[in-house]
This record gives structure tokens, C-alpha cells and sequence, in this order.
């Protein structure tokens, strides 16, 4: 078996033998340029217990650190059965309480408790938070889950919550691929909308694809009429929730009309998952820059 270090090795020399035209050429009257992304580990944000999420190079892209990197194992892309705090019916709990419940299959209801919730690091994988799990140590192209895998959370959330049956993000992340174009690889890892799309409508749970909209009534309608919406946000749009975050597939959920708030799902860590949130930040939050900016499923 190849081992990280080895890896790691293998990835710096190609980065040196990627630099070194620039380094010959540098004499010359021809301007060359190279971009190299070195891959590694997720970091830690200021925002308490939160992981950074760097997100695909087609959007929005950042060099990942090896600051965290002799910490993860060996990860030959192979799904794993480890969940952290699984009982024996297979829910993930929550603050050591007992599991979730799930919808009720004839309402369709389902209250805060109901939500499914899972984190995308390998920081609070390691730090035994609720909802992190092993495949937060899958890697592709490089990377590691942790800096790809928020849109790949969300998709085991609207699953497990909205149709009961209980996946992770391990799972999504191989049906995914199985299924879909989704096809990970360097410079990215980060689902993208028509997949997302796709994957919602094979679960059973199909969704729209929308733009965000210009006027705010719009999105509050949307977010009334919705059993959750799946959102694209930026701090570079509005850092009232996040700070440093470039790109985040994030779930919106249970709206609250008497005070415009709504439930929040953060695979980033601890800091913003499963609190209640202004509407209104989440709208000015959305990334512009994308064709789509949620999707909305009733």
C-alpha cells in the first residue's frame, strides 16, 4: 500500500517539475505562467471548531496548508463503516441525546431533532464531534473530503431526514460518482448544481434549481413553500454568518415567519450547525457568481 508520505512526496516533485519551466524561462523575453495548487489538508478557521471549506476551481478555489496533514491516515479512496456516535439503529445522535427522530412517514413532518446534521472535517472527526465520520479522510485528486465534501453532507442530510433512509456522506460521495457526471479530481472535488440535482431526483427528493432572486419576498416565499433548500453562500457576499469562507453548500430548513429565521445545517463545524438564523443573512449571503444559487425542494 502507498502511504500518505509517500504521496505527499510524490505530489511535491511533480509541483517542482510543473515550476521549473518558469524558472528556466525566467531570462527570457517570453512570459510564461503556471498556477500550481498544492493539495493538503483542510485548516482551522477562527470561527471556534469550524474547518475551512476551499471549493471548486471552476468558482472559487484556495491553496489548502499541510499544517494538519500528518494527522490524517492512509485513504485509498475506499468507503468506510465508521460513523462517529452511531447507535444501533444507525442515526447519527446528537449531543450524546438520543438518536433523531425521523419524518413521520405519514405527515411528512419532522421537527429540529429530525434534521440530520453531518460534518465534513477530519478536525472533528479527530476531536469526536457528533456527526463527523471517517469519510471526512477520503481523498481524490489530492484533496481531502474535508476541503470538498459540504454539498456531498447536505445531500445525506436531505436524504436521511426527508426520506428516511439513513445514508452518509461517504455513501453520496460513491453513488455520485456511480450515478452522475460527478467525476473529482484535482484542482476541485466540490459537487456541482446539476449533479446535485440529479442525485436529489434519484433519492427521491427532486429539487429546482434557482437563481437568487432580486426581490427578498421572493426568497421568503420560496423558503415558506419548501421542506429545505439547499444554498450556495460566500462571505464575499455577506460575512454575517461566515467569515473567510469563499464558497459553502449549506441546508436551510423549518421557517419560522414570526421572527424570519430558519434552521441552519453547517457541515463546517460546530460554531454555526444546527442554530436558528437570520433568513434575511442567508439571502444576502448567496453566491451571485454561479448560475444557481439554491435549490428548492417542496
Amino acid at each position: 500500500m502507498i502511504s500518505a508520505r509517500f504521496r505527499r512526496e510524490m505530489r511535491k516533485r511533480l509541483a517542482l517539475l510543473l515550476i521549473l519551466p518558469v524558472l528556466l524561462c525566467s531570462g527570457c523575453g517570453t512570459k510564461t505562467e503556471i498556477t500550481v495548487t498544492m493539495p493538503g489538508d483542510s485548516t482551522e478557521s477562527s470561527q471556534s471548531g469550524d474547518e475551512v471549506q476551499s471549493f471548486p476551481s471552476n468558482t472559487f478555489g484556495e491553496d489548502l496548508t499541510e499544517e494538519n496533514e500528518e494527522k490524517t491516515n492512509e485513504s485509498d479512496d475506499n468507503d468506510s463503516d465508521a460513523l462517529r456516535n452511531v447507535g444501533s439503529t444507525g442515526h447519527a445522535t446528537l449531543n450524546g441525546d438520543d438518536s433523531p427522530t425521523v419524518r413521520d412517514s405519514d405527515s411528512g413532518t419532522f421537527s429540529e431533532n429530525g434534521i440530520y446534521s453531518y460534518l465534513q472535517g477530519i478536525t472533528s472527526y479527530e476531536n469526536g464531534l457528533e456527526w463527523s465520520g471517517d469519510w471526512s479522510e477520503i481523498e481524490t485528486g489530492g484533496r481531502l473530503f474535508s476541503s470538498f465534501g459540504c454539498g456531498l453532507c447536505c445531500l445525506a442530510n436531505m436524504c436521511c431526514t426527508l426520506t428516511g433512509n439513513i445514508v452518509t456522506p461517504g455513501d453520496m460521495y460513491y453513488q455520485a460518482k456511480e450515478e452522475t457526471t460527478y467525476s473529482p479530481g484535482w484542482g476541485g472535488g466540490a459537487i456541482a448544481w446539476d449533479e446535485l440535482s440529479d442525485m436529489c431526483t434519484i433519492l427521491g427528493m427532486p429539487g429546482t434549481l434557482k437563481r437568487q432572486p432580486d426581490d427578498y419576498a421572493d426568497f421568503q416565499a420560496d423558503m415558506k413553500n419548501a421542506r429545505t433548500i439547499l444554498v450556495l453562500v460566500s462571505s464575499y457576499s455577506d460575512d454575517a454568518i461566515w467569515k473567510g469562507v469563499e464558497g459553502h453548500y449549506a441546508n436551510i430548513w423549518l421557517y419560522d415567519e414570526s421572527d424570519d429565521t430558519v434552521f441552519l445545517t453547517c457541515s463546517l463545524g460546530k460554531t454555526h450547525n444546527r442554530t436558528r438564523v437570520s433568513l434575511r443573512d442567508i439571502y444576502n449571503a448567496l453566491y451571485g457568481g454561479n448560475d444557481w444559487s439554491y435549490l428548492m425542494v417542496e
